[in-house]
């Protein structure tokens, strides 16, 4: 697989600027930072029920990701650089995402 590229870092460093304009996203990344991981997803859903500020923010950094995703899938950013980028940050998330992921699977099964 190719380096990643100036044009690689350029993106990703667009994708910052746009988030950092947002205030929304600004305040929950800040607030996902700033918050204890969680051990479960069961832990993260009893304290961030649907509805709750603690979900909202999580979701908003979510959506942002989630394009972050699509881009690296489509091979139209590197994916090592954006792995490397958010390493901190993917081993925080990882068990709400995976439990994210659980529920919509289990609800395509229905």
């Amino acid at each position: 697989m190719p380096k990643p590229t100036k044009a690689d870092a350029s993106m990703l460093l667009q994708f910052f600027g746009t988030m950092r304009l947002d205030e929304d996203a600004k305040k929950a990344m800040f607030w996902l930072w700033e918050t204890p991981a969680v051990k479960t997803y069961k832990e993260f859903k009893e304290k961030y029920p649907i509805g709750s500020e603690g979900y909202r923010n999580f979701v908003t950094v979510g959506m942002y990701f989630e394009t972050l995703g699509v881009l690296v899938y489509h091979k139209l950013l590197h994916e090592d650089l954006v792995f490397d980028a958010f390493a901190l940050l993917w081993d925080k998330v990882e068990v709400v995402v995976k439990g994210f992921a659980e529920g919509v699977q289990g609800a395509k099964d229905v």
